[in-house]
């Protein structure tokens, strides 16, 4: 780097120490505490790329900028299977190397401090929104937005506000349950009603078998909508995501919500239609869901489906879900 840039960067807070040849580089990140390299790609003796490289065989945690006037995309390329963490191409001002640092070394302060930031501001009207909700799709809205705080709090920090924030769930909780209380039993009679577990696999999944298209069904156990946020980016480079709630049977209990989005039915109607089953059910605790396989199969039937092929394979161990 140039002096002015190192003087900007000292005059900034950060400690700089130079050095000119890619053997010096090596040697002081093998024998110093290094937060950050500056990686000029030509340099006397090794050249940057080479540098870069063995730096990483012993450092490959070690965040490193590769500054460079070389344009070509084969040296972008083995650039970055060599780990870089960003590509600077000269010629570069201060400021540009002073974002760069930041970004590396001072993005997780800067987001959680932001986050708190937003959250605060936004505390007020998710406040108004819990104590105004009308249907259910307020309610949709308000889970949603406090479990994106979750999640941006999980992965940023709460500075401090994270029990402000269980404070406001807790307040939504309280009142999503005298919510519940005053519509679920008219809902159970309404023509018109939230999309609830028997109507899962007839509203949201008939019509792409209706149009031949290949289904996969996985339902997960207790996947809180926070759990699946948090995995939503591990698997968006994989899939295109849409999330859409739905309201579960009371009671939630797995024995109720998962025969009902597999039988399609609300429990009375379930035991009315499989009175044997249902006595079986009741008789032993573990065959509270071993009719799961049964109940879509016949629900298919019922949605016309009679000819299409059901596989059903019920996970209960992490072994399990490797091998398959």
């Amino acid at each position: 780097m140039l002096k002015p840039h190192i003087l900007f960067l000292e005059n900034k807070g950060y400690h700089v120490t130079s050095v000119s040849t890619g053997e010096d580089a090596i040697h002081y990140c093998n024998n110093q505490k290094v937060d950050l390299v500056l990686l000029d790609e030509m340099m006397t003796g090794l050249d940057g790329l080479t540098t870069l490289k063995k730096i990483k065989e012993k450092h490959s945690s070690l965040p490193i900028i590769m500054i460079t006037k070389n344009e070509e995309e084969w040296l972008m390329e083995e650039a970055i299977a060599a780990q870089i963490t960003n590509y600077l191409t000269k010629p570069v001002n201060p400021s540009q190397i002073l974002i760069a640092c930041k970004n590396v070394l001072e993005s997780q302060q800067i987001q959680s401090e932001r986050v708190a930031k937003d959250y605060l501001k936004s505390f007020q009207k998710i406040a108004e929104n819990i104590e105004n909700a009308e249907s259910i799709d307020d309610w949709y809205s308000i889970t949603n937005d406090l479990t994106d705080w979750f999640v941006k709090f999980d992965n940023l920090g709460d500075q401090g506000l994270g029990q402000l924030l269980e404070e406001q769930w807790k307040e939504a909780n309280q009142q999503f349950t005298r919510f519940i209380e005053t519509n679920y039993e008219n809902w159970l009679h309404a023509n018109e009603k939230p999309l609830m577990s028997p109507q899962i696999i007839s509203s949201q999944i008939k019509n792409n078998l209706d149009n031949n298209e290949k289904v996969v069904l996985i339902l997960m156990d207790g996947l809180r909508s926070d759990h699946l946020k948090a995995m939503k980016d591990q698997l968006a480079s994989l899939f295109h995501i849409d999330i859409n709630y739905y309201l579960s049977i009371l009671p939630t209990a797995t024995p109720y919500s998962r025969n009902a989005i597999f039988s399609g039915y609300f429990p009375r109607r379930l035991q009315d239609e499989y009175s044997s089953i249902w006595k079986k059910m009741w008789q032993d605790e573990k065959s509270m869901n071993r009719y799961e396989d049964q109940f879509l199969r016949d629900q298919m039937n019922r949605l016309g489906f009679k000819s299409k092929s059901v596989y059903y394979h019920k996970i209960i161990s992490y072994e399990e879900g490797n091998k398959l």
